[in-house]
């Protein structure tokens, strides 16, 4: 795949493990940081939108093909089970350190947020509802 897959490599060794749902939200994120910025570097990623959340089209085929990702089944209680994307090779991802730093950046600001609120910083921003215009 290429730069995307560098960078859910980079998240998930970055988080030691990392939901597909906040996968998503940090792969927008920083595609809109990446467009504020300027930054010469383009994801190739497909954001399905709906009003109240998305996927990342592309995310589940990047895990499956490559050897340094792994996704496991996590139980939450109640029946409810999660997947979580992990970083299991020994030496770390390389990523753009320009591209690695505004990741960073991202995982730092949203770090403390829980789901819920990573949601709505992403789907209450007016680039979202932009996106879902283009549907």
């Amino acid at each position: 795949m290429g730069v995307e897959q560098d960078i859910v490599e980079y998240v998930a060794f970055r988080s030691k493990g990392i939901s597909p749902f906040r996968m998503s939200r940090i792969l927008l994120l920083l595609k809109w940081l990446l467009e504020e910025r300027k930054v010469n570097v383009k994801l190739n990623l497909t954001f399905e939108a709906l009003p109240y959340g998305f996927y990342v089209k592309e995310v589940p085929e990047i895990v499956e093909d490559d050897p340094c990702l792994d996704k496991e089944k996590v139980e939450l209680g109640e029946g409810k089970v999660t997947g979580v994307i992990r970083y299991v090779c020994k030496n770390p991802p390389k990523l753009d350190p320009v591209v690695r730093e505004l990741v960073d950046t991202i995982l730092s600001e949203t770090s403390k947020l829980s789901d819920v609120e990573l949601n709505r910083l992403v789907i209450r921003d007016v680039r979202y509802s932009k996106m879902l215009e283009k549907k």
